[in-house]
């Protein structure tokens, strides 16, 4: 899975500073390039939830050797500080410490939904590296701002909706030796069902 953003961007002045709810699928791809040329592609896939009160569910599974070892839910709080892992086979709460091997959800990897601090995208303080603004676009039909951030092993860039502040709506990293994009597709600017969020409310 590719490491995705440490942190995120800290919100541009005009963005929308509430929490708009939505849904939507979240997709990661990576390709790894080997010395000779050989390509090796893999992909992820999860459903995201934010509600207006800024609680996020990101559903996905950990595969092992092929297995699908656990499908889980993985719900945050921030402003209560909660968090919760959940097994959406038994509805039951896991212990990430205790989990079945290969069964928790690699943190470093997910998206993240919770307030924005600072962003990481290569280290844009690198000799030889350069960021550039790319304006603004459309997106999945949400208004988005680009940043490019190039370094001399790696160029990025990262496009954030006004409205949804994070996760981005595309991130898009090409190196030598590796490709990676992670997006937002099929985004509904809907409040999710609170049901969604109900293990939250019982802790």
């Amino acid at each position: 899975m590719v490491v995705l953003l440490s942190s995120l961007a800290q919100v541009e002045p005009g963005m929308d500073q509430r929490n708009v709810a939505f849904e939507a699928e979240y997709e990661v791809r990576v390709t790894d390039i080997t010395e000779g040329g050989v390509r090796r592609e893999s992909r992820e896939l999860f459903r995201l939830y934010r509600d207006a009160r800024g609680r996020s569910r990101l559903e996905g599974a950990t595969v092992d050797k092929g297995r699908v070892v656990l499908r889980y839910a993985l719900l945050t709080d921030l402003r209560r500080h909660r968090a919760l892992l959940l097994d959406l086979a038994t509805g039951k709460p896991v212990d990430p410490c205790h989990a079945p091997a290969g069964g928790a959800p690699p943190a470093a990897g997910l998206p993240l939904v919770g307030r924005p601090s600072a962003v990481e995208v290569g280290d844009a303080s690198e000799e030889g590296s350069k960021v550039n603004d790319l304006g603004e676009t459309q997106i999945e039909g949400l208004e988005a701002r680009g940043l490019r951030v190039s370094t001399p092993s790696s160029t990025t860039e990262v496009w954030t909706a006004r409205q949804i502040d994070q996760p981005p709506l595309l991130v898009r990293t090409m190196g030598p030796t590796r490709e990676s994009t992670a997006r937002l597709f099929n985004v509904r600017l809907i409040e999710p069902d609170p049901r969604l969020f109900s293990a939250l409310d019982d802790r």
